[in-house]
């Protein structure tokens, strides 16, 4: 019935409202117990979770200060830090990792958090300098694959296009997933695009048989001027039957014979845009 991705616990909200249930019978009867701390954190962990991040910082603040050497200390720091960020206060919630950061257990996890707290608040200086830190550490492939996409895109947002490609090539050999793959290489013709650098794109792009990226490769050779090639590729994906693809393929050549002022295919291509 649970099953944890990304930190979000897919499950019933009955099983957290239970927790939380049990959690303040334990605090209300025994409030003297030696079990407040765990309880407090059962409960701030299943606000989090729930998606009530106000109430998880009530109860995950309430145990940092009152029960110091807690345990849970460090976990609290943690789930802190990941409540303000799920609320976007970034400014909290770099506070908190970065204490979560001096513990052992939550080390490399609370240092992937913070590169997402940095990136969503466009802090890519501080996102470059802890990715890099993190590489230092040992990471599973998962973790590795997180901070090389982000300090990929945060390289890119810079405009550091040649640093960027090192990175998205680098996750590419990393990356298995076809899905996760046809992403990433439409990140590297996009990257080569930016830079100007349109016969390494060219290369790149004509070894895929995607649509999408035929497509892509068409709109190139538009740039390049190679008109005929361009209504070739097109052409190609027109009659692929994948149909968002199809239709701006479609499209694209009514619009070039249109330019050429061959306006018996265009009407033609217009046409069959509109059977579509």
């Amino acid at each position: 019935m649970k099953r944890v991705t990304n930190d979000t616990l897919k499950v019933d909200s009955e099983y957290f409202d239970k927790t939380i249930e049990k959690a303040t019978a334990v605090i209300v009867k025994y409030p003297d117990s030696r079990y407040v701390d765990d309880a407090l954190f059962m409960m701030g962990s299943s606000y989090y979770y729930k998606g009530d991040y106000s109430r998880a910082l009530e109860k995950l603040d309430f145990l940092i200060l009152n029960y110091p050497e807690s345990k849970f200390h460090d976990d609290a720091l943690y789930y802190k830090g990941l409540a303000y960020y799920k609320q976007q206060k970034f400014a909290q919630a770099t506070i908190a990792l970065k204490e979560a950061i001096l513990s052992k257990q939550y080390r490399v996890r609370a240092m992937v958090v913070l590169c997402y707290v940095y990136y969503q608040d466009a802090n890519y200086v501080s996102l470059t300098e802890i990715a890099k830190d993190l590489q230092k550490e040992s990471l599973n492939l998962k973790e590795r694959r997180w901070v090389l996409r982000l300090l990929g895109e945060a390289q890119f947002n810079q405009g550091s296009y040649a640093a960027a490609l090192e990175l998205f090539n680098e996750l590419l050999s990393l990356t298995r997933v076809k899905e996760a793959q046809q992403v990433l290489k439409l990140k590297i013709a996009e990257t080569y695009l930016e830079m100007e650098e349109y016969e390494e794109c060219q290369g790149f792009l004509e070894g895929e048989r995607d649509p999408e990226f035929k497509n892509l490769l068409a709109d190139l050779y538009v740039e390049l001027g190679d008109i005929e090639k361009a209504k070739e590729t097109y052409f190609e994906v027109a009659v692929s039957g994948m149909s968002n693809f199809a239709a701006q393929a479609f499209y694209k050549l009514a619009e070039l014979y249109r330019d050429a002022d061959s306006l018996e295919a265009a009407i033609a291509y217009y046409d069959f845009l509109c059977e579509q």
